[in-house]
Order: C-alpha cells, then structure tokens, then sequence
C-alpha cells in the first residue's frame, strides 16, 4: 500500500468521479487477481499546463493590446513635447506635467488638482495630448473615479468641446479609457493638432457657451449653497445663502481665470447679447436662484467689465432674476450695495426665493431699505416676516421695536425659528427691554417647552447671558431656564443702575475738582501779573516772578489733566446711559 501511495495512487476525488462498472461484472472485479496488479500510473498534468496549438492567440491578443497601448501613449507624449516647446506656457505646462506625473496611490494622489490648476488657467493646445496621455495613465489608480472625470472636465473647459469619454466603475476601466482615448486621438485629435487654437475670440458662440457651462459648475461645485439644510424657499435657508457664501472668499482656482471678452456674460446669463441690437432679449429660466452667478460676475466686474454687467443690472428688458444676479455682483466686486434698484426689484417680485434672497441683502442699505424691511414685516409669509427681521440692524425704530415685539407676542409653535434669532440680534437697552417684556409675558402664556425654549434663546443671545448662569446643571426645562434667564436680567439692571450711579458721582467729584483748579489757576495768574509789576518797578528781583511762573506752569497741567479725565469719565458715563436697560415693574 506505502508503494501504491508512493507511487501516486489515483486520488480519492478522481476514484470517486471514475464510472460504476456493469453490475454483472462486479463479482469477476472483486475476485483476486492470480496475476500482480501493475501500480497505478500518475495522472496526466491538468490541461492548462499541457502546451496547445491555441495557447498563443490569447498571448498575442495581450501582446497587440499592449503594444497599441504603448504606441498610443507615445505618440500622445511625442505631441506634448512637440507643442510644448514651442509655447509661450511652456515652464508652467512642465510643471503641470510633473505634478501629474508625481500622482500616487497614497501621499501623493491630490497632485493631480494642482496640474489641472495650471492647465485651467493657461489653456494651450499642449495640455490637450497631456490630458488624453494621462486620462490612460491613471485609469490604473485607485482614485481612477476622481482623477478621469476630472481631466474630461478640463478638457472640456479650454477647448469649449463635449468629448464622449465616459468613466464607468469596473474591472476593465484601464481597457475601456484606452478604446476611448485611442478613438479620440484617431477621430479628432490628429486631425486638429495641426491648427487647433484655443484662443477665446476664434472659439464659435457654441463652444463659449459650452466654456461658460463648464466655468458654472465648477465654481457652483466649489461652494455650498445648500442653505445648512434650510429649504430654498425658507429664511434659514436664505440667510446662510446670503450672509456665509454670498460674499464669502472663492475657495480653489475656480475664478482665477476667466474667458476674457463681454461677449461671455451674456452666455452665463442665459441671455441674448446685448452687443445684437436685432435680437429680441429673452427672459433667462431660474427656477432655482444662481449664487454661482454672483461670483463668476463679480470678477468679470473686477476685470473690467463693471458697466456692462451695470447696463444689464438697470435694464427693464431683463427679468428680475438676472436683474439681481448683477446688482448682487456689482455690490461683492467693490461697488456700493443698490439701495433703490434693489427695493424697486422687490416690488416687482412674485418669487419666494429671489424675495428672500433681496430682503437678506438690504442688511447692507441705507435707512430706506430699513424702513423696506420694517413694513415687510406686515407680510403676511411668515418665511418673510423672519428674513426681514434678520436683515435689520440694531437699534431698529421704536415703531419697528414694537411690532417685532408684538410678532413675537403672538407667536405660536409655527412662527419660523429665524424670527427668535433675529431678534436675538438687537441688543440695544430699548431692545433688551422689549426682549424682556417678550419673556415675562410668555411665561404668563403657559407655552409648550419647545416654544418657550426659542423665546428663551432669543432672550439670552440679546442679553449675552452666559449659558451657566441660566442653565447651570445643563439639564432644567425651559421654564427653569427662562426665570434663571430673567433673574441674570434683574441682577445685571441692578448692576448698570449701580455703575451709573457711580460714574455720576465721579463725574461731579471731577467737575467739582476742576472747578477748584480753576480757581487756583486763577489766583496763580493774578498772582504773577502782580509780581511782575513789582519787578518792573524794581521793588523785586526776578527770582519771585520766576517761581510764581513755575507754580502757574504745574496749576495749568493740573486743570489739564483734570480735564482730560473729566471727559473720559463724561463719555464711559454717556455709554452707560445708553446701555441701561430700564427695569420692569414685572420682573421678578
């Protein structure tokens, strides 16, 4: 048996897989043999280590496919060196080169962003066979998702043409980028690198159009308008819109450079050019409001189109939508923020979300757009009513003060949270008061935790109370929290009344002081005109005029510095008075 094993006896996976033998046989098989039985022979070696006739196709399928791979990437990489030497871009399009070239699974794999950086902002025909090379390249690495998407993009961007060069997750990404790649370079890219330009004023309208879609989503993808989840049609939404991305720094290079001539404004617009006076403006479609828009305008205004994009912002023939994409632009590239053009617009306007938008930005205005925003406050869209509230700027009217107080007198459990943030906002004493009068009265309401929780909110922002003084075991309800908040409130008028008081009596002690002072000043000049006289009919010598100078030298600084204190004593006193909140007769 050891010698069968040795021998390598069929295996058991085998002996089982062998066929029954007839069953009328069976007894002659299992009879002992009166001959030795011949030790099993080893089995063959599988199939696919046995050499076949057909094992070369597949080699040589791999080999062609490899070698075409090959051709393509170098005739790809020949066109660069070709183009690039001769360019005016050349050291910047080799340093693009080499970041691409630096790209790496790990530590390196961001390089690619700084590449197509360059390439964005110096469009030459170079960066193009440098794309298609790499767009082959990096379709082996593991952020393949980013990388190849990424370079169809930007070649889309500086040559104002859509490529049918699609990425699709999968096992033969590497092959299927290779086909894609190696039918543009056939189709398009041999037959054009001979006269391509891609100068901006030889492109045709539809390729600037397609520049300027690319432009727009690249910059919209750059900053987040979502609203912080507040719906488009909601003041949450607007005022994160308006106030943290309106005018917030462009991050990344999405506005570094842009098409240069006024013929590309209108393209972003979606309107006619306003360069055709035969053409009949259309209305642009914004269903959903473009703060992309805002930016990519804005630095067309800094480059010097600033009274094009004013024509079109003035300009009746425009809908509002556009109207307002430009005023906005114009006001975040430097220029003073439209007071009238935007409340004209706001008259005109039927849209929710454009009305927010303008309402959210009249917070920049002059008097009259607070005085806008005090009578919207009438509106009867509470989503309104809010952003109005968010957009004025403390110390509002007295008129104002009591109908926002009466709004949030009325509150119920609808009213938009924005309102109670809003007001959270004024601080003025007038306006810590009427937040108090607000607070004593919804205590007497019998509101729900949840409502009274945002009118407690309100009034601690307003009043700057820290959160230990009105909740300091984190865990009261808000009706705990709201006496804690109006027993802060009591303690700090007490605390002003006391400071008022104070600086008043050092206010008089000082006056009281300088009028001593002067006094003495008095004498001492009186003292010295008569010293003088003397000395003048020689009845003294100098020496007595001398120190009666010096004593009216240190009596002058004295006044002075009297004075001086008595002034800055005077203005704390003034801003004490200003910041002292009256006490309620309801207070507890």
């Amino acid at each position: 048996m050891k010698n069968l094993i040795l021998a390598g006896a069929v295996p058991l996976f085998l002996v089982v897989a062998t066929a029954r033998p007839p069953a009328d046989d069976e007894a002659a098989r299992l009879r002992p043999s009166a001959e030795p039985v011949a030790e099993t022979q080893p089995p063959p070696p599988p199939a696919e280590s046995q050499p076949s006739q057909h094992d070369s196709a597949p080699d040589e399928a791999e080999a062609s496919t490899v070698n075409a791979r090959k051709t393509l990437l170098d005739q790809l990489d020949r066109d660069f060196q070709t183009l690039v030497n001769r360019s005016p871009h050349r050291d910047k399009l080799l340093k693009a080169e080499a970041h691409l070239d630096a790209v790496n699974d790990n530590s390196h794999w961001t390089e690619y962003a700084r590449a197509t950086s360059i390439i964005r902002q110096v469009p030459d025909a170079a960066s193009i066979p440098l794309l298609m090379r790499y767009l082959v390249l990096h379709a082996e690495r593991s952020s393949q998702h980013v990388y190849l998407p990424e370079y169809r993009k930007t070649l889309e961007q500086i040559t104002g043409r859509q490529f049918a060069i699609h990425y699709q997750a999968g096992p033969n990404v590497p092959e299927f980028m290779t086909r894609q790649v190696a039918e543009l370079n056939q189709q398009w890219w041999q037959k054009q690198k001979a006269t391509l330009s891609l100068r901006h004023d030889n492109m045709t309208a539809d390729q600037l159009a397609m520049i300027a879609k690319s432009i727009r989503q690249r910059v919209k993808s750059s900053g987040d308008f979502s609203g912080s989840g507040g719906g488009r049609d909601t003041a949450y939404g607007s005022y994160h819109n308006v106030y943290y991305r309106l005018l917030k720094k462009v991050e990344g290079d999405s506005l570094n450079r842009l098409p240069v001539g006024g013929k590309m404004i209108p393209l972003f617009l979606g309107i006619d050019s306003d360069d055709d006076e035969q053409a009949n403006t259309r209305q642009a479609v914004h269903s959903v409001f473009p703060y992309e828009l805002v930016w990519i305008l804005a630095e067309y205004a800094k480059q010097g189109h600033r009274k094009q994009i004013q024509s079109i912002a003035t300009s009746t023939q425009h809908d509002t939508a556009t109207r307002l994409i430009c005023h906005l632009a114009l006001f975040r590239s430097g220029s003073r923020y439209p007071t009238e053009a935007i409340i004209e617009l706001l008259d005109q306007e039927r849209d929710l979300e454009r009305r927010l938008i303008a309402l959210a930005s009249l917070r920049w205005s002059n008097q009259a757009g607070q005085d806008k925003l005090a009578k919207t406050l009438d509106d009867q869209n509470q989503e309104v009513v809010a952003i109005a509230a968010c957009a004025l700027k403390s110390p509002v009217t007295t008129e104002t003060l009591q109908t926002l107080q009466q709004k949030l007198d009325n509150s119920t459990s609808n009213t938009p949270s924005m309102l109670y943030s809003a007001m959270g906002n004024l601080n003025s004493a007038r306006e810590k008061r009427a937040w108090q009068q607000v607070l004593i009265h919804s205590l007497k309401r019998n509101l729900d935790d949840s409502h009274l929780g945002y009118i407690v909110n309100g009034f601690v922002d307003s009043w700057d109370i820290p959160y230990a003084q009105y909740s300091p075991t984190r865990e009261e309800d808000n009706l705990t929290r709201a006496r804690l908040a109006l027993q802060y409130s009591k303690d700090e008028i007490e605390k002003q009344a006391d400071a008022v008081a104070n600086a008043k009596t050092l206010v008089q002690s000082l006056q009281t002081q300088l009028n001593a002072a002067n006094t003495i000043h008095e004498i001492r000049q009186t003292e010295l005109r008569r010293l003088l006289v003397l000395q003048s009919e020689n009845v003294i010598d100098s020496q007595q005029p001398q120190r009666a100078q010096q004593r009216l030298q240190a009596c002058v600084q004295d006044v002075q510095q009297i004075k001086q204190q008595l002034n800055t004593e005077t203005i704390k006193l003034q801003s004490l008075i200003e910041q002292q909140v009256a006490p309620h007769k309801d207070a507890p």
